[in-house]
């Protein structure tokens, strides 16, 4: 507390302050009197020097108000607290300075400030002595520090002042020299600095570093520091710092000092200093003495450090280090590479964008400027590291620190860095990262739908947004894309494919990754991310370099890889050649052009090279065509430019010839175009210009009437582009020139038939042009399906039973070539008959009708001129069945044409038999070929007669094997049966053994043969006509043949000779024939057959018997039997034709078929039962009577009653009809009537 002065009753009430701490009023004219009274002691005036400074700081404004009124009542009030400078009591004069120092500022009076200044130096050098002007000393600082004229003033006006101080620096006492240093500072900053003698520069220079090396204390080096900074403005300075040395104190060895202390604050000032010596130091003189001083390797030791700005300002000071030769010179980037690589580690982990944006500058210049002869990674290691720490900067979200590393990858991709122990692992690694950020915002920019609602100003706000971001990913893109380029450079540029053809193929050792996988990773970045991104941003991109950089790469993939000839097919399907003309338009940079030129040949040449060999093996990438396209695409491709509708103009211009050079390079560049459209539609590029192309098309062939003068190859080109036009357009008629241009391609092939050539043949659009109409398909087209139907490759075979399947005038072509040439063609018959199944498969009736027209004619030329191979006439005979079953009397089969039993006392109730061919309700629907027909006989007799003795041959060498094997088999007895020829099925399991027929394939001939007999004979039998049957009965050698026949081995020949041998019984038996018994069967076989798998197999067997059971003329068939033989007793088979036990063991197989057959074979089977009971009745009423009577009847019903049962019962829970109700009770229905009907 204050307490009042004497005259404080007489202070105005203006001087009268509340002092807002302690709420007490204070009088400031009392606290004036107080600190001026010499005789208060010094302990009474420090409360009333404390409440002034507060209440200036407090309430300033009140204290500045108050003495107003007088201005020399603040210099009265500043003079006061002056005095108290002098006092050695370093509380009360640290006050008194602060309180001089805000009464200066807030007074704001420049008189003050000069009076003020005035004394300060006026007392200095009057005392004359350091120890006493301290307070002197840092109130004159401080007024510098907070008013920044003040120190030009000083250095004009108070010259002795300076030299005063510049000899104080080497007093001894380093609180002065750290006021002295504090002053100094701020009078190196002040804009008269030139005013100061040089020799006084040079005691500044010589004191700081005496201080730096002797000081100890932080205040002092951290002052002496900042001086330090501050003398590199004067010239000469920085020379005569390098240059000092006194008792081995130089400017290395002191920045060494102060950087081994360890202490963040005086490191950072440190280096401060040394960046502002290394940024001044346009020589290098400086830089280089301090680096043959080692201090790089100090600041090395220092990175390991968590301090953000001492890491930033390493990292900044070792860069501009870098700008010197002197840091590759000494190693120092060799030795302090993982150092800076652990200390840009840290600052990703300190997340400081600023501070890993220095790192990796630091990083890239070092990776750029290090000497090719000093080898900079140690080893792999190293090297992996460094690219993980790329890696992360990438992976950063500041965009200065992505474009930094980049760079740094960049940098780093020489083949000084990547030897043939490349780590292709984190070289991928990198890629797939940048891969990823584009792939994140592939759209470079977007626009506003919403512009003409806002105004200007917001406008442009928006547009400068959307121009920011672009950059930020075009900056991106241009990232990924040239990285790749630059990896893909070094391993060309540094021998890498040469030197490691080893690793190239089979990869290290180790099991790191190859060159090749590498490549495929960046070939596939390529497809997935850099092509796609790049073409949606085509109009995006200004940076020329991204364009430039996917082209160069592109082609070092080549290079590397050779051509991929996949990568093209999909780039040209996706309109790459449209988009890289677009780029040329674009942008006028001549090595961009070239790069796309360039590209754009090894395109092409490998699409149409691979085109020439997949369908030519003669043709090779050395061919005079594969040359002359060269040199036309080198002379063309610079000129074309620009989107496919806006090239177009080319083809409807006409040439110059008045000019020779422009002629030949105008025409190279239609050409040129001509071929790059081609390859564009040809290889899937799905134009939208279709009807443009076919009318400058039009033109250019009009304007070219003469296409023989055309090059060969471009002319290939351009049929094949007209005639996809052509089929693509809708409308015939697109332009004016569109007729007399099709008739000037037809006239120019009919005149040159070379002209279509084999490689052209192959295009499926110009085939489909051919048959567009009755003329073209007479010529073009009939000289084109010569070489397609020679082709051997599936794809153009594909493409011709296509077309054909939907071009009559086509079908009609290839029926003619193979009826004109007799057969002769097999190729023809091969296609015809792919044709022929195709429409079966289908149902297409109308192809299948018109091919049956046909192939009758076709076979009876073959017959009358025998010009085909057996092959061939297979081929055909097949082709005839597989076309008749589409026919409406196929559908009826011999099965239902089988007669009723004549014993049968009741109707059968089936839905498989009909009434006699004879019916009015049969129609007449195919007329039967009775001269093919009796060829096909013919034919099938000869083929039999060759067969029989390779049989008896097999035959033979089976029994001698039979009797090695079993020589407990029992002989057969020749005399009471006729020796049948043993084949494959002679015992019950139906066991096959391959024969010499098997062998040379004799039976597929048969059994095509026997197939046409058969359906002509279902066709007969409906048309009420006996011509086929009455060849195939007068012939008995040949029905003789038959029986032999069945022994074949071949399932398939069986059953057509059973379904023949049927319809002839059928035939007999309607044409009331009596016949000998000339068929020969053995019984075994044709009872065994009726258990078959095969449900075809089933119903020919059942069809057989059922004939055989219901017809007076099967006495034409003669059963044997193998000698052991049982038979019950010798009554029951002297009026069968048929053994008893062979009888019951068909009853058995029928009661099988009918429990557990499919619908159809149960049908058939229950009447064929039928049929064998009214046959067994007539001729040995005792085994009918066993037959009929035999449990396993009663059990077959109540099976069959049963399921009809449970069928209704399910059809009434489920709510509807179940499939297998009708056939169920229908065949239980006939089973009654059976068992009823037969007593």
């Amino acid at each position: 507390m204050i307490e009042p002065t004497k005259q404080h009753s007489s202070h105005n009430q203006r001087w009268q302050l509340l002092d807002t701490s302690s709420q007490i009023p204070v009088c400031l004219a009392c606290v004036i009197e107080i600190v001026e009274d010499s005789t208060i002691v010094l302990l009474k005036k420090k409360p009333g020097i404390v409440t002034f400074l507060r209440l200036l700081t407090s309430n300033g404004e009140g204290v500045i108000e108050s003495m107003n009124h007088d201005p020399r009542v603040a210099a009265h009030f500043t003079m006061a607290f002056v005095g108290l400078l002098d006092v050695t009591d370093d509380s009360i004069s640290n006050v008194a300075v602060e309180v001089v120092l805000q009464l200066v500022l807030q007074v704001k009076s420049e008189d003050l400030v000069c009076y003020v200044l005035d004394v300060i130096t006026q007392q200095c050098l009057k005392l004359c002595n350091f120890s006493k002007s301290v307070s002197y000393f840092n109130l004159a600082g401080r007024m510098l520090s907070s008013i920044a004229p003040l120190a030009s003033q000083m250095v004009e006006s108070y010259g002795s002042f300076i030299d005063y101080i510049y000899t104080g620096l080497s007093y001894p006492d380093e609180t002065i020299q750290s006021s002295l240093c504090f002053i100094l500072v701020h009078i190196y900053s002040s804009e008269s600095l030139g005013a100061i003698p040089s020799s006084l520069h040079a005691r500044g220079v010589e004191g700081v570093m005496v201080i730096l090396g002797q000081a100890q204390s932080q205040e002092l080096l951290l002052n002496a520091l900042g001086l330090l900074k501050k003398m590199f403005a004067v010239p000469g300075a920085i020379h005569q710092l390098v240059s000092y040395s006194n008792s081995g104190t130089t400017l290395s060895s002191v920045i060494k000092k102060l950087l081994l202390l360890k202490k963040p604050t005086l490191q950072i000032a440190v280096i401060q200093c040394l960046c502002g010596i290394v940024s001044s130091d346009r020589g290098q003189h400086a830089t280089g003495m301090l680096l043959q001083g080692d201090v790089a390797e100090f600041l090395f030791e220092a990175l390991p450090t968590t301090n953000e700005l001492l890491l930033s300002s390493l990292f900044c000071c070792l860069l501009l280090f870098t700008e010197s030769d002197v840091f590759f010179q000494k190693c120092h980037a060799v030795y302090g590479l993982e150092s800076i690589l652990r200390g840009i580690e840290q600052a990703v982990k300190l997340q400081s964008h600023q501070t890993t944006l220095h790192g990796m500058n630091l990083l890239s210049n070092i990776l750029h400027k290090q000497p090719n002869t000093v080898r900079l990674f140690s080893n792999v290691s190293v090297l992996k590291q460094c690219l993980g720490i790329i890696c992360q900067g990438l992976q950063c979200i500041s965009h200065h620190v992505f474009m930094t590393s980049v760079e740094a990858f960049h940098n780093i991709c020489k083949k000084e860095y990547l030897t043939t122990h490349v780590p292709y692992e984190s070289l991928l690694m990198l890629l797939h990262h940048l891969a990823m950020v584009v792939s994140q915002n592939p759209q470079l920019s977007t626009t506003s739908t919403r512009f003409h609602h806002e105004s200007v100003k917001l406008r442009k706000k928006i547009a400068e947004k959307q121009n920011g971001t672009s950059t930020k990913s075009e900056d991106r893109l241009f990232g990924l894309i040239s990285s790749i380029e630059k990896v893909l450079e070094v391993q060309i540029d540094g021998g890498i494919l040469g030197s490691s053809t080893e690793l190239m193929n089979n990869g290290g050792k180790d099991g790191t990754m190859s060159q090749q996988n590498f490549c495929i990773e960046v070939l596939q970045i390529c497809d997935e991310v850099c092509i796609p991104v790049t073409m949606m941003n085509l109009k995006l991109v200004r940076n020329v370099k991204i364009f430039q950089g996917l082209y160069n790469s592109l082609l070092h993939l080549q290079s590397i890889m050779g051509n991929n000839r996949e990568l093209y097919l999909k780039l040209v399907s996706c309109g790459f050649i449209e988009f890289s003309l677009q780029v040329k338009y674009l942008h006028s940079c001549d090595e961009l052009h070239q790069s796309v030129d360039t590209f754009l040949l090894k395109v092409c040449l490998t699409l149409l090279d691979d085109g020439y060999t997949q369908n030519n093996s003669s043709l090779t990438k050395e061919t005079p065509m594969a040359s002359e396209l060269t040199d036309l695409l080198q002379n063309g491709l610079p000129i074309v430019k620009g989107s496919f509708r806006e090239t177009l103009c080319l083809l409807c211009q006409q040439v110059d010839h008045n000019e020779a050079n422009g002629d030949q390079v105008f025409s190279s560049a239609q050409y040129s175009l001509i071929t790059l459209l081609y390859v564009a539609v040809y290889y899937g590029d799905s134009l939208e210009l279709m009807d443009h192309l076919l009318a400058a098309l039009d033109t250019f062939i009009c304007l070219h009437p003469q296409l023989f003068h055309l090059p060969a190859i471009v002319l290939q080109y351009l049929l094949v582009l007209y005639s996809t036009c052509c089929c693509s357009c809708e409308a015939e008629e697109t332009s004016q020139y569109h007729s007399k241009a099709r008739d000037i391609v037809l006239g120019c092939l009919d005149d040159d038939p070379t002209l279509l050539g084999e490689w052209c043949s192959w295009h499926v659009s110009l085939l489909h042009w051919a048959f567009q109409s009755p003329v073209s398909s007479q010529t073009i087209g009939k000289r084109m399906l010569h070489i397609w139907m020679c082709s051997s490759c599936g794809n153009n075979r594909e493409d011709l039973l296509r077309l054909a399947f939907v071009n009559p005038l086509c079908l009609l072509q290839i029926l003619e070539l193979v009826s004109e040439s007799h057969g002769k063609r097999m190729d023809g018959v091969e296609v015809l008959s792919e044709i022929s199944n195709q429409a079966v498969s289908t149902g297409c009736r109308s192809v299948a009708d018109t091919i049956r027209e046909w192939v009758p004619d076709i076979l009876m030329k073959i017959f009358l001129h025998d010009t085909l191979s057996r092959q061939g006439l297979i081929k055909l005979l097949q082709m005839y069945c597989s076309l008749q079953s589409m026919c409406p009397v196929a559908e009826d089969t011999i099965a239902n044409q089988i007669p009723p039993s004549s014993t049968s006392t009741a109707p059968i109730a089936s839905s498989h038999t009909t009434s006699a061919p004879n019916s009015a309700n049969q129609p007449i629907t195919h007329i039967i070929p009775f001269k093919l027909i009796y060829h096909v006989i013919k034919l099938l007799h000869k083929e039999i007669n060759v067969l029989g003795t390779k049989l008896q041959e097999d035959d033979e060498l089976k029994q001698n094997n039979d009797r090695r094997m079993n020589a407990s088999e029992a002989h057969e007895d020749v005399s009471e049966n006729p020796r049948p020829l043993r084949g494959a099925m002679d015992s019950e399991s139906g066991g096959t053994v391959k024969t010499r027929a098997n062998d040379c394939g004799d039976l597929d001939l048969v059994v095509c043969c026997i197939e046409t007999i058969n359906y002509a004979l279902v066709q007969e039998h409906s048309s009420k006509e006996t011509q086929v049957s009455s060849i195939l009965l007068s012939n008995t050698q040949l029905m003789v043949s038959l029986g032999n026949l069945l022994q074949s081995g071949r399932l398939a020949v069986c059953r057509c000779v059973y379904e023949l041998i049927t319809g002839l019984i059928i035939s007999a038996h309607y044409a009331q024939i009596q016949m000998e018994p000339l068929v020969n069967i053995e019984t075994n076989q044709a009872v065994t057959l009726v258990k078959s798998s095969n449900i075809s197999e089933q119903l020919t067997i059942l069809a057989f018997w059922m004939a055989y059971f219901n017809t007076t003329t099967s006495d034409m068939v003669k059963f044997y039997t193998h000698p052991d033989a049982r038979r019950l007793s010798e009554s029951e088979s002297e009026c069968l034709g048929i053994g008893s036990l062979d009888l019951r063991r068909l009853v058995i197989y029928l009661q099988h078929c009918i429990l557990q057959g499919s619908g159809r074979v149960q049908h058939l089977a229950v009447d064929c039962y039928r049929s064998l009971l009214n046959y067994t009745e007539t001729r040995s009423a005792h085994l009918a009577n066993h037959l009929l009577n035999q449990p396993w009847n009663h059990l077959i019903l109540q099976a069959t009653l049963d399921k009809t049962t449970y069928d209704e019962e399910q059809s009434i829970n489920d709510g509807g009809e179940t499939p297998n109700k009708d056939k169920h009770s229908s065949i239980a229905t006939k089973l009654i009537s059976m068992f009823l009907a037969s007593g």
